[in-house]
């Protein structure tokens, strides 16, 4: 996508109907109200295209060798600093949806700088440790131990008239690793959105990896997914679908997206990339029961 050639009114003008159809149907089927959301679809096209092209600098997603099948040769992997770019240009993107402007300690608890710092840090320690997946296998108490060792002598080198900010960031990390509050489950959806994000930068480009099934070291987790991603033929997913179908399919981004701001913009970015929202996802609205909102 290329900005200059972007004419915003004709893109706004065959996205808004499909947009606000499916954002509705979410809405029944999740007994959400987010009305500001579905007053606003121009507002989240032009946020959308905005990360979009903030994507673009980190098309590949973070993706493991033994899990997705592929020759090394043929990958290059995110960077922790694009990483945190993407997320960064959407935590301030749902700030400002939440909040009209920047939030105060009333509001969400923390200041917008320490939002921002808990968030552009939180994958640090992988510079050192590695991102590691879930394969089944993964220690994350062990994990997290390291991980905490990190934090804190990163937290050690700050100016003393910081030490208060420190305190709140280290809170506030726990709270996302946690999901404890409204702003760490806020955190928390943003680095999922962005993985999913930037993994729908490989149906952008063209060059989608895929999960195989019978790759080495697949998880349960995985297999468990793939089935869900149903209409494929063969034992290859797309990534973006893989991604997504956890916060989904299974329906878990409603319990951490209290705003729905996640959800409309994952919409509004699946329709600008290909033209449809799921396929699988478009049967739920025939599955499941308007009157069942969260699914039993």
């Amino acid at each position: 996508m290329f900005l200059e050639k972007v004419d915003i009114n004709e893109i706004y003008r065959k996205i808004k109907d499909p947009y606000v159809r499916i954002l509705h149907q979410e809405k029944n089927l999740t007994d959400h109200s987010w009305l500001k959301i579905l007053d606003n679809p121009r507002t989240i096209l032009g946020q959308t295209i905005q990360l979009l092209e903030t994507a673009k600098s980190s098309t590949l997603p973070r993706v493991y060798i033994k899990r997705y099948n592929l020759d090394p040769s043929d990958i290059a992997y995110e960077s922790i600093g694009a990483h945190a770019n993407l997320g960064s240009a959407l935590v301030d993107r749902a700030i400002m949806n939440i909040c009209d402007g920047y939030p105060s300690y009333a509001k969400l608890g923390y200041s917008y700088r320490q939002i921002m710092q808990a968030f552009r840090r939180h994958d640090l320690p992988e510079n050192v440790i590695g991102d590691q997946p879930d394969d089944g296998t993964r220690d994350d108490k062990a994990l997290a131990v390291k991980e905490h060792r990190y934090f804190k002598a990163y937290s050690q080198l700050s100016p003393k008239n910081e030490n208060e900010d420190e305190g709140k960031i280290r809170q506030l990390l726990k709270e996302m690793e946690e999901k404890s509050s409204d702003i760490g489950r806020l955190l928390h959806c943003s680095d999922k959105t962005i993985a999913i994000i930037t993994s729908l930068c490989y149906d952008l480009f063209g060059k989608s990896p895929k999960l195989a099934k019978n790759a080495p070291n697949v998880s349960e987790i995985d297999i468990k997914n793939m089935s869900f991603c149903d209409y494929h033929d063969g034992n290859l997913y797309k990534a973006s679908e893989m991604w997504t179908v956890g916060f989904f399919k299974t329906r878990q981004t409603f319990i951490y997206d209290d705003y729905g701001f996640f959800t409309a913009i994952l919409i509004m970015a699946t329709l600008l990339i290909n033209g449809t929202w799921y396929a699988w996802r478009e049967k739920d609205y025939e599955e499941y029961s308007l009157k069942s909102p969260r699914f039993s």
